[in-house]
């Protein structure tokens, strides 16, 4: 793990940190994750799902076809 990605890991939890994790680990595990991406589900925090800047809305902008955004029931 280098430098930048502790300061991912540990720095304040904002969508675009968040963002910038999630598809640096995604590309590394599977490259055409945005070809398959069908649907997100979340907590419906604000950071996760913000319709401009959310976690789930910059995960739907860069996906293939359509996302469905499923929020989590026990939240």
């Amino acid at each position: 793990m280098t430098v930048e990605d502790d300061k991912l890991v540990f720095d304040r939890h904002t969508a675009e940190i968040l963002y910038n994790l999630l598809c640096k680990f995604l590309d590394a595990l599977y490259p055409d994750w945005r070809i398959k991406l069908l649907n997100v589900s979340s907590d419906g925090e604000n950071t996760m799902t913000g319709r401009h800047a959310g976690l789930v809305t910059r995960i739907a902008r860069c996906a293939e076809f359509n996302v469905l955004h499923v929020w989590c029931a026990p939240h």
